[in-house]
């Protein structure tokens, strides 16, 4: 008897834990991939020239230089300007946080936002500011470098809450944890 009230508790506290997860508002990913290159100068003798390797090498520190640019204080606080949000300490902090910038290739960053739908405004904002950046050293420099977004606009994704998987070790945690309480208080009892 005791066994078929724990077995009912346990599915309680796992409804409760499913119904509390999935009552909670849902969370994003907004991210987006961009790929750095630089044009090499056509070779203009009959002679091999490293100018191809050279452009590489060169993309590939530009992408270093750039993965720490979207991780300044001062492009996250223009981001949000770009994007019409509020600039303030806290919202850059926030953004700081949620934000992940990785470098995936030798020349290839990954820019994610986690939190809302809105945040695609800010990711957007990011990419314009570093647009704005590579085309003013494009007109300082001589050399083209090239700024490809792999997707014209930011992909947004829910983030999956596992509300089910939650429920269902809940379910076990407490059924399992019950029943050896139980068993434990009989044998110290005889």
């Amino acid at each position: 008897m005791k066994f078929k009230w724990i077995f009912f508790f346990a599915i309680f506290v796992s409804a409760a834990v499913f119904l509390f997860l999935n009552s909670r508002p849902n969370s994003y990913r907004v991210y987006n991939t961009f790929y750095i290159d630089r044009l090499s100068d056509p070779n203009p003798t009959q002679y091999f020239t490293y100018e191809g390797l050279y452009s590489q090498q060169t993309a590939e520190r530009f992408t270093d230089s750039l993965k720490g640019l979207l991780e300044s204080k001062n492009v996250l606080g223009l981001a949000l300007e770009k994007s019409g949000m509020e600039n303030s300490q806290v919202t850059r902090r926030q953004l700081e946080k949620s934000l992940s910038v990785r470098k995936t290739g030798p020349q290839v960053l990954y820019l994610e936002v986690k939190g809302t739908e809105d945040d695609t405004k800010v990711v957007e904002g990011l990419t314009g500011v570093i647009e704005e950046y590579i085309n003013e050293v494009n007109s300082e420099s001589g050399k083209q470098i090239i700024f490809k977004k792999v997707s014209n606009e930011p992909v947004i994704e829910t983030v999956n809450k596992y509300s089910m998987l939650a429920a269902l070790s809940t379910f076990l945690i407490v059924l399992i944890s019950a029943i050896s309480l139980i068993e434990i208080k009989k044998y110290l009892d005889s």
